[in-house]
Formats: C-alpha cells, sequence, structure tokens
C-alpha cells in the first residue's frame, strides 16, 4: 500500500493486473480482487443455501488468510470452493509474498506496574 500511496496507483485491483498472462483472470473480474500485491480477496457477492462457493486462483501456492493450515496449492489456475464465512470475506496470501506479524501481547505497550505484579 506504500508503493500505491507513493506512485499514485490503486490499492485494488483485478487479478489480471498482477497476471496478466492467465487468460481466466479477465472472467469475472468484478468476484475477486487484490488488496496491494499480496492479499486476494474473495467475498461473497451472492446469498443461497450453498455452503461454499468458487472463486479462481492463478497458478501457485496461496495461503488462507483466515485459516493458516489451508493452502490452495494451483498446479495450474483454476477454480477451487471456498467456505461461505460469516460476517468476512476469504482471504488468501498471494504466492511468494510475506506479511509480518506478531502476537498483540508481544506488542501491547508495558509499564513499570506490570512487572511488579
Amino acid at each position: 500500500m506504500f508503493y500505491a500511496n507513493y506512485t499514485g496507483g490503486a490499492v485494488t485491483y483485478p487479478l489480471f493486473f498482477d497476471f496478466p498472462e492467465d487468460d481466466e483472470t479477465f472472467n469475472n473480474v468484478e468476484s475477486t480482487y487484490m488488496l496491494g500485491d499480496s492479499i486476494k480477496v474473495s467475498p461473497v457477492l451472492e446469498y443461497n443455501e450453498e455452503i461454499t462457493f468458487k472463486s479462481y486462483f492463478p497458478e501457485g501456492d496461496w495461503m488462507d488468510l483466515n485459516n493458516f493450515t489451508n493452502r490452495i496449492i494451483a498446479t495450474q489456475g483454476g477454480y477451487f470452493d471456498l467456505d461461505k464465512l460469516e460476517g468476512q470475506a476469504n482471504l488468501h496470501l498471494a504466492p511468494g509474498k510475506l506479511i509480518p506479524f506478531q502476537a498483540a501481547d508481544i506488542s501491547k505497550h508495558q509499564t513499570t506496574k506490570d512487572f511488579t505484579q
């Protein structure tokens, strides 16, 4: 997002911006998008009784950011079933990308009072 701010580019954009060689990314551009160059967002756009929906993934190893034990390994681009998550969108980390983070209890502000208890 720093890059988008620095260059005046977009923060969200369709998959074909990052995967122009994959023809399928030009189809259904309204159903999934990239947030920066690292996170693929797959929102649920239709309400129905189904508990899953299909979303397109370009080739690569995509890590599920809502559940770190799930991965989508697309040996070539393809549609994969995703669970409909209540109140949140499916987020996947793009292949070769890294988002550093740490646990909240490590980063909270501590005072001397915290050490004396």
